[in-house]
């Protein structure tokens, strides 16, 4: 067998091999799908709100564009524990005047399956 086959096999067995590690196709752990860019500036996903909308409350721990994370309170709408989440707003003017730290309440709905922020107020504990 050739140098070059050799090579081109050893290259392709690697790849099929890095396609099977562990979290390599599972979708981010936030509220984002892979398929949807949420960085800082870039655009919400497409599409409506399905479904109904839910509240929640917790404090901003990161902000990055359209981007919020939240550690949230339970959310008994949709049977969710407290947890830290990261959700895409509306828009990022939505979150302009809010920082880390910040307690909030917080709309959101499902689009596909990014979770979006529809509205969100300072919490005036």
């Amino acid at each position: 067998m050739s140098k070059i086959a050799l090579g081109i096999m050893t290259v392709a067995s690697l790849a099929l091999v890095s396609c099977g590690e562990e979290g390599a196709t599972e979708e981010p752990r936030d509220g984002t799908t892979a398929g949807v860019s949420a960085g800082s500036g870039d655009q919400t996903p497409a599409g409506e709100i399905e479904g109904p909308l839910h509240t929640g409350s917790g404090d901003i721990t990161e902000i990055d564009g359209s981007r919020v994370t939240i550690s949230h309170s339970p959310v008994e709408t949709l049977d969710w524990p407290a947890m830290t989440m990261t959700f895409v707003t509306q828009s990022p003017a939505m979150i302009d005047e809010f920082s880390v730290g910040d307690p909030v309440n917080f709309e959101f709905g499902q689009s596909g399956e990014t979770y979006v922020i529809t509205g969100i107020t300072r919490d005036a504990v």
